[in-house]
C-alpha cells in the first residue's frame, strides 16, 4: 500500500488519519486483560445506547467550574455512521444523558476547561444511560486512552504500526497482542471470532509494533490490544496509527 501524498496531514480528501492510543495501569500476573484505561475487558456494546458522565465527580469539573466544563465523544451509532457529541458536566452529579445514541465510543476528549491550560480536575467516567462503563478521563489528561477502534460505515481501516510501552520496573514484562473483529452489528449467533493480527512476546520498555494491513479492514470491524503479565501491577500503553480510506 503506498500512502497518497500528504494523508499523514490530513490533505487528501479521501484518507483520514486516526491515532489510538490504550493504557492498563495494572495488569494482573497471568491474566489477560484489555488494554484500555478501564481494566479488565473492553464494553463492546450489542445496542445502541445513550450515554452520560457518571455520577460522583469531582466539583470542579462543571459547567463554570475551574476544571473541565464539557466533554465530547465520538462514535458509531448502529448504522456504523460517525456521530459526535458534546456533555455539559454537572460536578459530582451525573451529567444530563446525550440526544444521539452510541453504538461504538471511539474517542472522548475535554472540549472546554475553566482554567487557561487547565483540563479535567477529577477522573471522569463515561457510561450509558444504564449504568455501563465505556470510556474514562484520568485527571489532568484530557483525553481518554480508550485502546479500541471501530472502522465506520463506508469507509476501509489500515493499520499502519504503532508502539507499545511497559513499565520496566522491578523487571516487569507483558505479552501483548493485536486483534480484530469483523461484523460489529451482528449481535447473534453465528457471530465473527477475534482474529490474532499479532503477538510482541516478552515486551519491557519501549517497543515498535510492526503489525501492517495491507488487505483492508471493512467498515465495522473492532481494533483492539491485549496484555499478559508475569508480575502484578504491570502497567501498559499501546499507541496505534490507522489511515481511513472514505468512500469505499
Amino acid at each position: 500500500m503506498t500512502w497518497p501524498l500528504f494523508a499523514d496531514l490530513g490533505r487528501h480528501a479521501d484518507w483520514i488519519p486516526v491515532n489510538v492510543i490504550g493504557h492498563n495501569n495494572d495488569l494482573d500476573a497471568g491474566v489477560t486483560e484489555d488494554i484500555w484505561h478501564g481494566g479488565n475487558s473492553i464494553p463492546w456494546l450489542t445496542a445502541a445506547a445513550t450515554l452520560r458522565v457518571r455520577a460522583g465527580g469531582n466539583a470542579a469539573d462543571t459547567a463554570a467550574g475551574a476544571g473541565a466544563r464539557t466533554v465530547t465523544v465520538w462514535g458509531l451509532d448502529a448504522t456504523l455512521a460517525p456521530i459526535s457529541e458534546t456533555l455539559t458536566l454537572a460536578g459530582a452529579s451525573a451529567s444530563a444523558a446525550t440526544t444521539l445514541e452510541f453504538f461504538r465510543v471511539n474517542a472522548s476528549m475535554v472540549a472546554t476547561s475553566g482554567t487557561y491550560s487547565g483540563a479535567n480536575t477529577g477522573q471522569i467516567l463515561i457510561e450509558t444511560s444504564g449504568g455501563v462503563l465505556v470510556d474514562l478521563i484520568d485527571a489532568g489528561e484530557g483525553r481518554a486512552e480508550s485502546g479500541r477502534y471501530t472502522v465506520p460505515l463506508n469507509c476501509t481501516g489500515y493499520l499502519r504500526g504503532g508502539y507499545a510501552t511497559v513499565s520496566a520496573s522491578g523487571s516487569k514484562t507483558a505479552s501483548l497482542d493485536l486483534y480484530t473483529r469483523a461484523d460489529a452489528l451482528t449481535v447473534a449467533a453465528p457471530f465473527a471470532p477475534p482474529i490474532l493480527g499479532g503477538h510482541l512476546a516478552d515486551l519491557a520498555g519501549l517497543a515498535v509494533i510492526p503489525f501492517h494491513t495491507l488487505q483492508g479492514l471493512e467498515a465495522g470491524t473492532d481494533i483492539w490490544m491485549t496484555g499478559t503479565a508475569v508480575v502484578t501491577n504491570t502497567a501498559v500503553g499501546v499507541n496505534l496509527d490507522l489511515m481511513l480510506r472514505v468512500g469505499d
